[in-house]
């Protein structure tokens, strides 16, 4: 801090913070705040039961020293202008002086009608460590709470940053894996060991997360109103018991269905239509589009529109049949299918094979 900034001297402290009671004839709206709320106790021998009180005296050293003027303690602590000079606030029956008055500062007080402490802070310290040494067998006696109190510290950083009122705590929202499976290819798991009819025995056999989310749409109208990526918004799948069952607390969490990369064909087709069918009850009813059963899901994703026609990669070969040979071309086609950007390879085949292979037939015929 700059040197500007400081209050070094007990006059500076004095224009900023107060420990004594105003006159109530010329300044009657402070007085009465400080009646209200910045006189501490009464307490000490004459209310021994006060809450501030601790084996006889007060926690918060309380009734103060009267002091003349300001001055710093040889620790760099502030003692505040106590005089003794008549003034008292009777509470409870007891006249408290300006012993009693908690430090605030004026203009504070006035805009915001409230308990204000103000201290002057402009001291080093050092940081308390605890450590405590017991044998093992002796029980321990400790009391966390206080301990804390004692050992608790707040850097500057940490001020600054709740002062700033920027946030402590992050709560990031629970997100939950979505499995699925081609009909027939769900995950079976069992311990080592077991036999092969042992694991055929299960209970479990036939459940899994997927499954159970046809179970739900088939029972429950709202699940079926829901992709499989909402589902865990409203409900909770519990994979010990295999069952779903809705959410009771307000508590949210976000679906991610399982990656699959475009080399795995049919579960790749299966997790885009997962994105867009709503309440499935079968595979089959997966890859219904408009009352028709597809065969596959890459004809059912053709049909939602999903796909791409690819249009571009079949008049990309069609423009290199005229500038190149047919050897070419062939290569061109197996990048494509190697870089897995066609949408439908089959489709693509069709349209461009006789530009593919014409030099074939003629070197069968050389």
């Amino acid at each position: 801090m700059d040197p500007k900034c400081k209050f070094p001297t007990a006059d500076e402290i004095d224009k900023l913070i107060c420990a004594e009671i105003p006159d109530k004839e010329t300044d009657l709206e402070l007085y009465n705040i400080i009646t209200e709320c910045m006189i501490h106790g009464p307490c000490g021998a004459a209310y021994p039961s006060s809450p501030c009180m601790e084996e006889g005296s007060c926690s918060k050293f309380y009734p103060k020293q009267n002091f003349k003027t300001t001055s710093i303690d040889k620790e760099g602590y502030p003692v505040y202008r106590r005089r003794n000079d008549g003034r008292f606030i009777e509470k409870n029956g007891f006249k408290c002086d300006n012993r009693y008055v908690v430090p605030y500062n004026r203009f504070l007080l006035i805009k915001y009608h409230a308990q204000i402490n103000v201290e002057w802070c402009n001291q080093t310290g050092t940081q308390e460590g605890q450590m405590n040494l017991q044998n093992e067998n002796t029980p321990a006696s400790k009391d966390e709470i206080q301990d804390y109190f004692d050992g608790r510290y707040v850097s500057v950083c940490e001020a600054m940053w709740r002062i700033l009122a920027y946030p402590i705590h992050y709560r990031q929202t629970a997100v939950v894996p979505l499995t699925f499976h081609q009909e027939g290819k769900h995950p079976i798991y069992f311990r080592e060991g077991e036999s092969t009819q042992d694991v055929m025995d299960h209970d479990t056999l036939d459940e899994s997360q997927f499954l159970a989310l046809f179970e739900l749409n088939k029972c429950n109208e709202e699940a079926r109103n829901l992709l499989y990526e909402e589902i865990p918004s409203k409900f909770i799948w519990d994979g010990k018991e295999k069952v779903v069952f809705r959410r009771k607390t307000r508590a949210f969490a976000i679906g991610r269905i399982n990656y699959v990369p475009p080399t795995i064909d049919d579960a790749y087709h299966l997790r885009i239509l997962l994105n867009s069918v709503r309440g499935p009850t079968s595979f089959d009813h997966i890859k219904t589009v408009n009352g028709v059963i597809h065969k596959s899901y890459r004809e059912a994703c053709y049909a939602l529109g999903l796909l791409d026609d690819d249009k571009e990669y079949i008049e990309g070969i069609k423009e290199a049949h005229f500038m190149f040979s047919a050897k070419f071309v062939r290569k061109m086609f197996v990048r494509m299918l190697l870089s897995a950007v066609l949408s439908a390879p089959h489709i693509v085949w069709e349209e461009t094979w006789t530009m593919l292979s014409e030099d074939k037939l003629r070197r069968k015929r050389e």
